[in-house]
């Protein structure tokens, strides 16, 4: 699709706004989001990267997730 299309136009103002929302978190929510949901890896991947464990990943995931809910909330 072209940018000049509506649903795209749309898009782009989402990805911004989540982009801007992730960026607002705090850093090892940013990374857990970052690491689990844009890059595919596993709760098991993201806690050896950031080295704690699988239930904190578990954790800072539940609660990033929260956070950008509360962001998206009208």
């Amino acid at each position: 699709s072209t940018l000049h299309d509506g649903s795209s136009e749309e898009d782009m103002v989402e990805k911004i706004a989540l982009r801007s929302a992730i960026d607002a978190l705090p850093d090892q929510e940013k990374q857990t989001i970052l690491l689990r949901f844009f890059k595919g890896l596993t709760q098991a991947q993201t806690a050896r990267i950031l080295k704690v464990s699988q239930v904190q990943i578990s954790r800072l995931e539940r609660r990033a997730l929260e956070r950008l809910r509360e962001a998206f909330r009208p």
